[in-house]
């Protein structure tokens, strides 16, 4: 159960995503300097829907030259100046090398700069950025009810709640044993009671 959403707020599931983690399957970082390559995205039935060039380089570390135009749906939307984004890299203590794109977003004349594994390009915009820079969200964000988990971790609570006479305490006290239920299964309740 959630609440309906309340924000007006741009979701991230509307946007154009890319993805270092796939970039990185495809052997992206791993290609010689200058190589060429499309940042696909799919529609429902497996056909390519949008696509953008791009081209590696090696300067001063790695960095992504995004092509100056989207082909959106058959048609072109031109991207925003020149866009470069550089790819940072660490080392997890166990696996391989993990690599990052540092956020191309420019505001105020000054480049984001912060570290992320995701890059967005909302519908009909000519930047790409993090999730932060243009203040997308979560579609299960607003759905979000704090109340439900913070009743599920006091069964005594919903359990009283259960009893109330109006019909919405009893439907958030339903919500919170549902969460505390599924904890139960996942062992994670903190104790054990009887209904």
């Amino acid at each position: 159960m959630g609440r309906e959403r309340w924000s007006t707020r741009l979701l991230v599931e509307r946007c154009r995503a890319v993805d270092v983690e796939s970039m990185q399957r495809d052997g992206v970082f791993g290609s010689p300097w200058g190589t060429s390559w499309k940042f696909l995205w799919l529609d429902a039935s497996g056909n390519a829907d949008a696509y953008l060039d791009y081209a590696v380089f090696r300067s001063e570390g790695l960095w992504l030259q995004l092509g100056r135009e989207l082909r959106d749906h058959g048609r072109a939307i031109q991207l925003a100046g020149e866009l470069r984004i550089r790819v940072t890299s660490t080392r997890p203590h166990f696996g391989r090398r993990r690599f990052w794109f540092l956020c191309p977003f420019v505001r105020d004349g000054k480049a984001c700069g912060r570290r992320v594994g995701r890059l967005y390009l909302p519908p009909g915009e000519q930047f790409i950025g993090c999730r932060i820079c243009p203040n997308l969200i979560h579609e299960s964000a607003p759905k979000h009810d704090a109340r439900v988990y913070q009743m599920a971790r006091d069964p005594a609570t919903w359990k009283a709640t259960l009893r109330h006479k109006k019909l919405g305490r009893k439907l958030l006290a339903t919500s919170a044993f549902s969460l505390w239920l599924r904890w139960q299964r996942k062992g994670r309740a903190r104790q054990s009671t009887r209904l």
